[in-house]
């Protein structure tokens, strides 16, 4: 998943390139124009910085593209049922619940799993509201685990 510093920076390049142009190739729609717009409104970060409306030429582009060209949707729903961003986890020993989130690019590039491991070594003193609010956060950040899994589960 990309930073939002490197969307951001993507999108400022886009921001420039608009500022007289309806499309991004000619004057008609594109697949440069399609997959652009595919990609910002399949990443839920690029999507949020589009609908903010900061950057007033993307968010005109991509308003137009969304309203003159409704066959687009479809892809959106091809790209979504293949892409299956999966990131590799690592748990961070020490506390209570944590969970550390680590080389997600090599777990996304080589098609890995998302698990979220808790590390709960003493299960009877944890509080699920904890792991909730943590599983919450994850969510709105659109990290979505494969697996959750407890340190606990390795107990003998």
């Amino acid at each position: 998943m990309a930073t939002f510093k490197a969307i951001e920076a993507v999108l400022l390049e886009i921001e420039q390139y608009l500022t007289l142009r309806t499309y991004l190739e000619g004057y008609e729609l594109s697949s440069a124009d399609s997959d652009i717009w595919t990609a910002l409104r399949t990443n839920k970060v690029a999507n949020g910085i589009v609908r903010m409306g900061s950057m007033a030429n993307v968010a005109r582009w991509f308003s137009f593209i969304e309203a003159s060209h409704p066959e687009i949707q479809g892809e959106i729903q091809a790209a979504q049922a293949k892409e299956k961003e999966k990131r590799a986890a690592a748990s961070k020993a020490g506390s209570n619940y944590n969970i550390g989130l680590k080389n997600t690019e090599n777990g996304v590039a080589f098609n890995g799993k998302l698990i979220a491991r808790f590390d709960d070594t003493n299960p009877a003193k944890e509080k699920q509201e904890f792991e909730d609010s943590i599983l919450e956060d994850l969510q709105l950040l659109g990290i979505i685990p494969d697996r959750v899994t407890y340190t606990s589960d390795y107990f003998d």
